[in-house]
């Protein structure tokens, strides 16, 4: 097919202001301690523009040590450094997620996130649903934010698109997709520290129309660490509570209209499917 792209125009945004940070270096986080430190330690978050400058610099190294182009497959990184931090566990976790492994796209052929679970031995193991692991899925096997950022990720098989977005905004971004007459584009919206953040982002899909599925990763939908945060971060795990967390980390799913506007939460990731009209 011939080469085409995807406009979003940023209709609205709603300002607040977070805190700050700085920085050290380790392994791939963006984060101020290394591995033991961090383990008893209060994690101070940097912008997580820092991965994509720690990626651009391996390729620069590889590239002139093997010459360009050589595959490079980069591990271990998240969103810290710290085993027990709660940034792992939050919806936001999906939107940097997302983030950096659009932006290490041009640096690489692959990667690998420090990790699969949050049963893991380094630290101790833990037993809360919720500890800040490292881990995509929590020691219950509920699939975190984070989880369905890959997830959706996973889901652009085809022909990568581009995407032009109509005004630059600190920590969001998008990427798209063709396969076959199926076209996807995933937005996010990462919460950077330190940063006067638009509350929601406000956009439209220009030049686009008929029907789509929106799938949405918020907190309550698609990440149950805040709705653990909501029942008082019970330890331990009944039935009632085990349901409630399952149906939290569940994803919100709605069909819309490609001319209606789309809200994306600050700390959220969102995807927009359909099919391209056959005519």
């Amino acid at each position: 097919m011939s080469f085409w792209s995807i406009s979003l125009k940023i209709l609205r945004t709603t300002h607040w202001l977070l805190g700050g940070a700085i920085l050290s270096g380790t392994h791939a986080y963006p984060s101020d301690l290394e591995f033991l430190d961090a383990a008893h330690g209060e994690v101070n978050l940097v912008h997580s523009n820092i991965m994509a400058e720690l990626f651009a610099a391996v390729r620069k190294k590889v590239d002139a040590a093997l010459g360009e182009g050589f595959p490079v497959i980069i591990g271990e990184w998240n969103s810290s450094a710290g085993p027990l931090a709660e940034n792992h566990d939050t919806c936001n976790n999906a939107a940097f997620i997302c983030k950096t492994m659009v932006e290490l796209m041009p640096y690489c052929q692959g990667s690998l996130v420090w990790n699969i679970s949050d049963i893991y031995e380094e630290c101790g193991f833990h037993y809360e649903p919720f500890h800040g692991g490292y881990g995509l899925m929590t020691v219950n096997d509920l699939p975190k934010a984070c989880f369905h950022g890959f997830r959706l990720l996973a889901e652009h098989t085809g022909q990568q698109i581009a995407v032009n977005v109509s005004d630059r905004l600190d920590g969001f971004g998008a990427m798209a997709s063709c396969d076959g007459d199926q076209v996807r584009v995933l937005i996010y919206y990462h919460q950077e520290p330190d940063v006067d953040a638009a509350d929601f982002v406000e956009i439209q899909i220009l030049k686009q129309q008929g029907a789509a599925c929106l799938e949405s990763v918020l907190p309550g939908r698609g990440s149950a660490y805040e709705t653990w945060l909501e029942l008082g971060k019970p330890a331990y795990l009944n039935r009632a509570v085990l349901d409630a967390l399952e149906s939290a980390s569940k994803t919100s799913v709605e069909s819309i209209d490609l001319s209606q506007m789309i809200r994306v939460q600050r700390g959220s990731v969102v995807q927009v499917s359909w099919k391209l009209d056959a005519s």
